[in-house]
């Protein structure tokens, strides 16, 4: 049977079969990048970031990077 466009297209958007695998054995634990000590010194110093603070940075990058507009039409939607 030759494949027409109606056939080809219902092939395209049928999902496929996934192929079931083996799984691997986990890997064995690596040391943490951070010791304990700057484990705990880092989430002390996080705890005590300002929210407000750390939401005026994010948006401040977000708006270099993809720009004013990607929030909408409004040019005064966004003050920074």
């Amino acid at each position: 049977m030759p494949l027409t466009l109606s056939n080809r297209l219902s092939a395209d958007l049928s999902p496929n079969t996934k192929k079931r695998t083996r799984s691997a054995s986990p890997l064995p634990s690596k040391m943490g990048i951070l010791s304990s000590e700057r484990q705990t010194l880092l989430r002390r110093s996080w705890q005590r970031l300002p929210k407000q603070t750390f939401s005026d940075a994010l948006m401040v990058d977000l708006v270099r990077k993809i720009g004013k507009h990607s929030f909408g039409d409004d040019s005064d939607a966004i003050e920074l």
